[in-house]
């Protein structure tokens, strides 16, 4: 076997760091082919853009009543398949001018909006009631400037699972006055 001289080792060395460093920024892809996968929740994770506009204004007919500028910018697009249902809490922290909406379906090809937020904090919460098995979109997105919701400052997401059977007021277990 040949042995790596100096040079090769430090190259080989720093790749390898790269890669350490690299993997958990990994870029969440903005189709829906490509959208990001939840394996598990909880989930958190750093929200890296690949620098392209995928889900705009002009394919997504149903953004929740929100401000379609909020599609402006470039995205994120995660996937998550709920081993439960029941209520999830979804975050983002870190970045102003964003948008977080959750989707029954693929955004761009006429999904219903299940809900979602848009403006200008840096961070946002919603709690969605999903069901078990069903794939669902979360998007998280920018008004064009800041151009992207991952500009390196450190966009969080989280993803959490709350419990199921819960109401505030009405429904099957409710513990509202009467």
């Amino acid at each position: 076997m040949k042995r790596l001289n100096f040079k090769n080792q430090v190259l080989l060395c720093w790749s390898f760091l790269l890669l350490a460093i690299y993997l958990p920024f990994s870029a969440f892809a903005t189709t829906c082919a490509e959208a990001t996968n939840v394996p598990s929740v909880p989930y958190t994770a750093m929200v890296t853009c690949t620098g392209t506009n995928d889900v705009n204004a002009g394919n997504v007919t149903n953004f929740c009543g929100l401000s379609t500028l909020y599609l402006g910018g470039d995205e994120a697009l995660l996937t998550l398949t709920p081993d439960e249902s029941g209520f999830y809490e979804i975050s983002i922290t870190g970045q102003s001018w964003t948008s977080l909406v959750v989707f029954d379906g693929c955004p761009t090809t006429g999904a219903n909006c299940i809900d979602g937020v848009a403006n200008s904090a840096t961070s946002k919460t919603i709690a969605v009631d999903l069901e078990e098995g069903v794939e669902y979109f979360i998007l998280v997105d920018t008004w064009p400037a800041p151009q992207s919701p991952c500009l390196g400052a450190g966009t969080e997401i989280s993803i959490s699972f709350l419990g199921s059977g819960f109401y505030c007021f009405g429904g099957p277990t409710s513990n509202a006055f009467t």
